[in-house]
């Protein structure tokens, strides 16, 4: 009697196997979680009503809001333009100037750019008076706003502030 192998195919095989090998992986993946011994949903870095009040590192960002202080203000306003007035520096400034300040000081920094009649009209930065304020003052303005002016702290790096202060510093001696 001739003996006929018998040859199962790969897929007759998966099948016949699966829920064997289903079973086996799930129990294994089970008995490693519970091993592991972490629960996770309950024990959470994140702060509970109950517990008390967690006091933040002294040089942490400020729960109560991003008000700046009249003294951080002033020692802006020493501050010195450590970029000196050179060509390229007024043609950067013009750059940054026209993208971010014109809408609402205008092209001449004037006043009456597109955004005045939404938000009332800005400071003329030509103003006469204007010329005696220190570069640390638009500095502090860029980077903390004023008034109705936002801070530019995100859009415009510190070099790109003092670049357009020699951009207005050159539109104020060009208004004399």
């Amino acid at each position: 009697m001739k003996r006929r192998s018998r040859v199962l195919s790969h897929t007759a095989l998966s099948e016949k196997n699966f829920p064997r090998c289903f079973t086996l992986i799930s129990t294994a993946m089970l008995a490693l979680c519970l091993a592991c011994g972490h629960d996770d949903m309950r024990d959470q870095p994140s702060w509970k009503p109950q517990e008390s009040e967690v006091l933040l590192p002294a040089d942490s960002i400020s729960t109560a809001g991003l008000e700046k202080s009249v003294a951080e203000t002033e020692e802006f306003t020493r501050l010195v333009n450590p970029i000196p007035p050179a060509e390229s520096s007024v043609n950067k400034g013009k750059v940054l100037f026209e993208r971010f300040c014109v809408p609402c000081h205008g092209i001449e920094a004037k006043g009456g750019g597109m955004m005045a009649a939404h938000f009332g009209e800005p400071p003329s930065l030509s103003d006469p008076s204007n010329l005696q304020l220190p570069d640390g003052f638009f500095y502090s303005a860029m980077r903390h706003g004023r008034g109705l002016m936002p801070e530019l702290a995100e859009a415009l790096l510190p070099e790109e502030r003092w670049h357009v202060i020699n951009y207005l510093r050159r539109l104020q001696s060009n208004d004399k």
